[in-house]
């Protein structure tokens, strides 16, 4: 079975998330999207009718007057884009907890831990927890973020500031990762949370923010090299049939190809998403096996009754 908790120096945390979704990649995604599915089915199925609005209404715009279309399909819009960006918070909610509760039950019940229930039900009931969690991280971080990211623009005139904004990134999300994987392990308070995330980075600064931003780069050339493959098929392909976007939009094929690309778009997204975070994880557990000992201890514990 994958070690968890394990000390890790920098080529081994790229090395190490490979080798868990090699090992657990089948069973963590058909559980993924066993619990997100019918969630995401729905979503996408919410981007079609967005899709079909917006080339409606763009199309009214040439034929009669975009306003009293928009004023007459106005709850039905309304309606649509509010059941997407409520769908959207809870399936982030759930795609940001599901990694940490796979880890955390890898350790707590290790002959139970590719099962559904124990982690749906860990989400159901820290479902509260996780919500603050949320908000609080936006209204801490993003003004935060805003600042340091000001400041660093300003600086790029003097050239320092271009190594602060490509160390800023990967600097913060480390830092809300691993305060999240506290909050929920642990059970730690939320500002506590991130007094323990910003000691981990304080002692391991270079080899977090140097493996973050490594992997970063990765996931942004896989994630462009796919997007630009479904991308220059579908542009390709307006090319060729020498209809403008707009005219596409409104045949039946046009918006399920614009639904499509969305969809592979959007699961591309929770993929990496979902590697950033294990990779962010055994982070957590490296730092806290350097300073508490818990896979050492057991080892020498089964040393000890054999």
């Amino acid at each position: 079975m994958f070690i968890v908790f394990k000390k890790r120096e920098f080529s081994d945390l790229i090395n190490d998330t490979l080798a868990f979704f090699k090992e657990e990649g089948k069973a963590y995604f058909k559980n993924y999207f066993a619990l997100c599915g019918a969630l995401l089915l729905l979503l996408f199925v919410s981007f079609y009718f967005l899709f079909d609005m917006i080339f409606s209404s763009a199309q009214s715009s040439v034929d009669t007057n975009i306003d009293s279309f928009i004023e007459n399909n106005f709850a039905l819009t309304f309606l649509i884009i509010l059941v997407a960006v409520v769908i959207s918070i809870i399936v982030s909610i759930i795609s940001t907890a599901y990694p940490v509760y796979y880890l955390k039950h890898m350790i707590e019940i290790p002959k139970d831990y590719q099962s559904l229930t124990p982690i749906k039900n860990a989400i159901k009931k820290d479902l509260g927890r996780l919500f603050i969690f949320g908000i609080g991280t936006f209204v801490l971080i993003t003004p935060l973020l805003i600042i340091a990211m000001f400041f660093s623009i300003l600086l790029i005139f003097l050239l320092v500031g271009i190594p602060l904004i490509i160390i800023l990134i990967p600097l913060t999300t480390s830092l809300v990762y691993l305060a999240y994987f506290e909050y929920v392990t642990n059970g730690t308070s939320f500002f506590d949370s991130y007094q323990v995330a910003f000691n981990m980075i304080k002692s391991k600064f270079w080899m977090i923010v140097g493996n973050t931003c490594l992997l970063f780069l990765i996931i942004q050339i896989i994630s462009t090299a796919i997007n630009a493959i479904s991308q220059l098929l579908f542009y390709g392909g307006l090319f060729v049939s020498e209809k403008n976007i707009f005219d596409l939009g409104n045949t039946e094929g046009g918006r399920l190809m614009f639904t499509v690309i969305m969809i592979l778009s959007s699961l591309v997204s929770f993929i990496m998403n979902n590697i950033m975070i294990i990779n962010q994880g055994l982070i957590y557990y490296s730092i806290r096996e350097q300073k508490e000992g818990v896979q050492s201890n057991t080892d020498i514990d089964t040393i000890g009754s054999n």
